[in-house]
């Protein structure tokens, strides 16, 4: 077992002083991972339960596996009844929910802290004890291909991001939507559920995070009273193709029952864990964070071209994307908006940025990460994302010094690095014909 417990301090403009994180990092034998800290400002614990498993660990076939199981683990185990998790949770007073990525499967709750016992209890029951059975997958199947109707082909966005990632990656599993691929929704079977639960639902795939009012050694104590004999084993080998680097311009474009034309458009950038990342998110903020952003100046206020215009960059395990979208117009033509917008890109690579602009994302940046550490659950999260990213949660205390370092060359830098036309991929969203034209 490996215990490191460390005091570090985030010093942020925001606060009148530092804001003190202890953080313990233990292991039990079976390979389960605790990360705790300490933090006694209110009595709660948020206890959140990362799975190191998302539908980038899926195969043609069985696709959308991964975010099934999100939600057959509210259905039922050994010891508690189909749909009791959830209900027993909120008789405490806590709230829960559970979400899925390409990288990552998250199961939380947030609850008085004098609770955390009966919270390890109840993820303990569902983590070894699933009820898998045909008669769950039936219901469950029927309720993420419910979700995929209204999230993906009854939406004209979602239709979007899908094709998207389709076109961006070719090689790699992000090439498939995490809620998975309709016809793969239907051929998923009982066994491929029971071969993929053993594989990934691991206690050596699976990191227990808790932070709130409770010590370090309470909470290794009570999470190796629940966990501690659930028995490890071997997991699959885990090879991912690599994306590689794009050369030439990827488009394609999709039809939907609408009246607006959409535009997505992104460039490939590296891992979460690479030193640009943060400079290339300020860039975005520059760009397209609010209407004092770039491109929402350019695009709707001066040149009426578009709805709106956003982005932001997507950082994942491997390869992102830095990406721009935007709505045409009643009238306009999409690729005026795509123009405009590249417009725009361009004058940060030939011009760079001002200093109020620098500092003003800069500012919007450390507000929000703050505001994240002032919470337990935002805590968790922060340190939950380091630990897919870097396999360490080390990395994610230093967000704010690299934040703050970020300059105004370097943001040009990213920009004339990553965003290079001849690269991009882009999907645009056009209304059906109507009939008899």
């Amino acid at each position: 077992m490996r215990i490191a417990t460390l005091c570090l301090l985030l010093a942020s403009a925001a606060q009148a002083k530092p804001l003190d994180l202890n953080v313990s990092e233990q292991r039990l034998e079976n390979g389960l991972q605790i990360v705790s800290v300490e933090r006694f400002s209110a009595p709660t614990v948020s206890v959140q339960l990362w799975v190191r498993t998302g539908s980038r660990d899926e195969r043609p076939g069985i696709t959308g596996i991964a975010h099934l199981f999100e939600h057959m683990m509210f259905k039922g185990s050994k010891n508690l009844g189909a749909e009791k998790h959830a209900g027993e949770v909120m008789k405490i007073g806590g709230q829960l929910n559970a979400y899925t990525t390409h990288d990552a499967t998250v199961y939380y709750e947030d609850v008085a802290a004098d609770k955390l016992d009966a919270i390890l209890a109840l993820e303990a029951e569902r983590f070894q004890h699933l009820s898998l059975s045909a008669k769950m997958l039936e219901s469950e199947r029927e309720v993420v291909k419910e979700e995929r109707r209204m999230r993906t082909d009854n939406s004209p966005s979602g239709t979007l991001i899908e094709a998207f990632f389709a076109a961006a990656y070719k090689n790699h599993n992000y090439r498939w939507p995490v809620v998975g691929w309709m016809k793969d929704l239907d051929l998923i079977n009982l066994a491929d559920c029971q071969n993929f639960f053993k594989a990934h639902y691991n206690p050596k795939n699976i990191t227990v995070i808790v932070v709130g009012a409770v010590k370090h050694e309470e909470v290794k104590r009570r999470v190796e009273h629940h966990f501690g004999a659930w028995k490890a084993a071997a997991r699959p080998q885990r090879n991912y193709a690599p994306e590689p680097a794009h050369k030439g311009r990827h488009e394609s474009t999709v039809h939907f029952a609408t009246n607006t034309p959409l535009l997505l458009g992104g460039w490939m950038v590296p891992a979460a864990k690479h030193k640009d990342i943060t400079a290339l998110k300020v860039l975005g903020r520059i760009l397209s964070e609010g209407r004092s952003s770039r491109l929402y100046r350019e695009l709707v206020y001066k040149k009426e071209i578009a709805q709106y215009a956003a982005g932001d960059v997507m950082t994942q395990v491997d390869n992102g994307q830095f990406y721009l979208w935007s709505a045409a117009r009643p009238g306009v033509n999409i690729d005026a908006v795509e123009a405009a917008m590249l417009e725009v890109v361009d004058g940060v690579k030939n011009l760079g940025v001002n200093p109020d602009e620098l500092a003003r994302a800069k500012a919007q940046a450390e507000s929000e990460s703050v505001g994240q550490l002032k919470k337990a659950h935002g805590i968790a999260g922060l340190l939950g994302w380091s630990l897919m990213y870097h396999g360490d949660w080390r990395p994610a205390l230093n967000e704010l010094d690299s934040l703050r370092a970020v300059t105004a060359a370097d943001v040009q830098r990213v920009a004339k690095t990553y965003l290079i036309e001849d690269s991009m991929t882009v999907v645009k969203l056009l209304p059906l014909a109507k009939e008899g034209k």
